[in-house]
């Protein structure tokens, strides 16, 4: 009897751990990662052929989740793009500004965030041009 009084309490610690865990990392996965409890993934974006390059930034603290995606070395126009994160649609445009096509969402005006996590893909996609990259942490 004192084998299952052993199992119900690890079980029972695990359970506690893991709420814990999620409490502390809100919108993202846990511990790794969190200075002063922010969490910072970023993503360098490549292109396949051709000389187009960007970056995914993803920052959550506190109740506010940020999502930043920049494309640069590109000659279309900015609102051909399109982005998934974690085979997420992301809901937003990309605008141009100084030469670098930008999508800026922040859930503090209303924004949708998709949910990511580190090691997941980022693509960026218009008019037969495809970046991708793999969130990590910053």
């Amino acid at each position: 009897m004192g084998k299952f009084k052993e199992k119900g309490y690890f079980i029972q610690s695990l359970a506690a751990i893991s709420i814990v865990m999620l409490g502390i990392g809100g919108v993202q996965s846990a511990s790794a990662g969190l200075d002063d409890g922010q969490i910072n993934l970023e993503a360098r974006l490549n292109q396949d052929y051709g000389d187009g390059s960007g970056k995914a930034m993803f920052v959550a603290q506190d109740y506010r989740v940020r999502l930043s995606i920049e494309i640069e070395n590109m000659s279309m126009n900015c609102e051909s793009f399109s982005a998934k994160m974690s085979g997420v649609e992301v809901v937003g445009y990309f605008e141009y500004n100084n030469g670098v096509c930008n999508l800026n969402l922040d859930t503090r005006q209303g924004d949708t965030v998709p949910a990511v996590a580190a090691g997941d893909e980022v693509y960026v996609f218009g008019n037969g041009v495809t970046l991708t990259g793999i969130l990590h942490f910053k």
